[in-house]
């Protein structure tokens, strides 16, 4: 069920064969035929193995997303203990800018950040 071509890497100076059909798999002919024919054999074997491993590192994968998307879910547990000392911050942010002619905080949009951290919260939860 594969498609082969045939190819000269001049790079490397070797032929090459292709086989494809969903994926490409390649192999380096050399000049005896009988080897050639065993190293065709020895990558279609090993097929079912990278295969397999394939699918493992799935599963691996898919477990590791089930654990975040669990994470994600958890509400934050020092969220109390950063609004204080956020807002101490920002007491102190207006405590050093006091001098300054135009009292501009240099954290005043807390509030949006707040919004647009939870806007993060909802979007990974979702």
């Amino acid at each position: 069920g594969f498609v082969m071509e045939l190819y000269f890497e001049t790079a490397s100076k070797e032929f090459r064969l292709t086989l494809f059909h969903t994926l490409r798999h390649t192999v380096s002919l050399g000049s005896d035929i009988h080897g050639n024919i065993q190293r065709i054999d020895n990558m279609l074997d090993g097929l079912e193995a990278r295969m397999q491993g394939q699918q493992e590192t799935l599963k691996h994968v898919e477990a590791q997303l089930e654990t975040a998307k669990e994470e994600a879910q958890r509400p934050f547990s020092q969220e109390d203990e950063l609004k204080e000392k956020q807002a101490r911050l920002d007491a102190l942010n207006t405590e050093l800018n006091m001098d300054q002619k135009d009292n501009t905080l240099v954290d005043s949009d807390r509030e949006e950040r707040e919004a647009e951290r939870r806007e993060e919260r909802e979007q990974v939860s979702r």
